[in-house]
């Protein structure tokens, strides 16, 4: 309704921009969350829980134990993390005082470097430690860099997609999204398929 709109990257409120995304009450959201954070302590996926709750009434729900940095075995590359997304749940409020309330899922797919790369890929993070987490004030990356936060983040979402078999380069339909959807609800959670519930 206004000529004007302000289109943001989030760092008004979270640095996600997910929150808009759980204002309109979205059953399934995607987060690639980028941003500089070395030691993986998920500042940005807290800020969102934090004002989704205190704003919103919207209680998130997710396991964050399998991504978090694990200590090097002499390996001179440093730390690595385990693998690189996983599956958390969303319960919105009720609508009304006779409504029942909602649930959403979160796939939560997080920059980090778990040692199952391609070689490109470790090879830039051997000359660059900082990997994949160099300062975000350096807006003008080469082509080394560009290249390889690109693979990176396709090596992220074909682990994802792969969890559950599918095909990561086979089109996905929307109906064959939410029976994705599912199937990693199942094998993540050990729950019972969505269509049952």
């Amino acid at each position: 309704t206004h000529r004007c709109v302000n289109l943001s990257d989030g760092a008004h409120i979270e640095n996600l921009a997910a929150i808009e995304l759980l204002r309109r009450r979205c059953k399934y959201i995607i987060i690639g969350d980028g941003e500089a954070d070395p030691h993986l302590h998920f500042s940005g996926l807290a800020t969102l829980m934090r004002c989704a709750y205190i704003d919103l009434g919207i209680d998130i729900k997710i396991d964050l134990d399998a991504i978090r940095l694990r200590k090097p075995h002499g390996d001179s590359d440093g730390a690595t993390s385990g693998p690189h997304w996983t599956l958390g749940t969303i319960t919105y409020p009720r609508k009304a005082r006779n409504g029942k309330g909602e649930e959403g899922y979160l796939l939560y797919l997080k920059s980090s470097f778990s040692g199952d790369e391609s070689e490109m890929i470790r090879e830039y993070r051997h000359r660059n430690p900082a990997f994949p987490h160099q300062s975000t004030a350096d807006q003008f990356f080469d082509e080394d860099q560009f290249e390889a936060y690109r693979a990176l983040g396709h090596h992220i979402a074909e682990h994802a997609l792969q969890a559950t078999g599918h095909v990561a380069d086979q089109q996905m339909r929307f109906c064959d999204f939410e029976a994705w959807f599912a199937d990693l609800r199942q094998k993540t959670h050990g729950v019972q398929p969505l269509s049952t519930l």
